[in-house]
């Protein structure tokens, strides 16, 4: 900007460099009359913004729950129906025969466990997919804070508009 007193090139403040003046703001119109000059805006000219460096935020890494209970949970499931299994065949051995009635002894648990086993297991992995999200809506969150806030406050207008635009649609 130049001082309108001695015409030299002023990059910041409110006064020039080199003869004192005040400078008027970018965009006011002077106004004359009657021998006088009023200032039709009183803020006084600032240096652009300075654009704040962008700052990294730390984000959360998604780590996956220890599955390892699922397996577990299952190697006891087959011991439960190994021993019931085991139970069938002595009580068949003390009978003298097989008696199909009491096969359910060992069928109705192996079904029961099979599929108790399977749900829980299919939930376990469902609350991680969610847990992840959850994560990933956090970090999103953080970085784009962390960008907005880096923008100088013209960028920052630009940015709202366009979002508000695009909401809009």
């Amino acid at each position: 900007m130049k001082c309108e007193n001695c015409g030299a090139e002023v990059t910041e403040g409110r006064f020039c460099n080199y003869c004192g003046s005040e400078l008027p703001r970018e965009g006011t119109t002077n106004i004359k009359g009657n021998n006088n000059t009023v200032n039709t805006i009183n803020n006084y000219y600032s240096a652009p913004e300075e654009r704040n460096e962008y700052i990294e935020p730390e984000l959360i890494e998604f780590i996956p729950k220890d599955d390892s209970f699922l397996q577990r949970e299952a190697y006891i499931y087959i011991i439960i129906v190994a021993l019931l299994f085991l139970v069938y065949m002595i009580f068949s051995i003390l009978i003298g025969r097989l008696v199909l009635g009491y096969s359910i002894i060992v069928i109705a648990p192996a079904i029961y466990f099979y599929k108790n086993h399977k749900e829980h297991k299919q939930a376990f992995y469902d609350s991680e997919c969610k847990r992840e999200e959850r994560i990933n809506r956090i970090n999103y969150k953080r970085e784009y804070d962390a960008w907005f806030d880096s923008l100088s406050e013209a960028e920052k207008q630009t940015e709202l508009m366009r979002r508000i635009v695009e909401k809009n649609r």
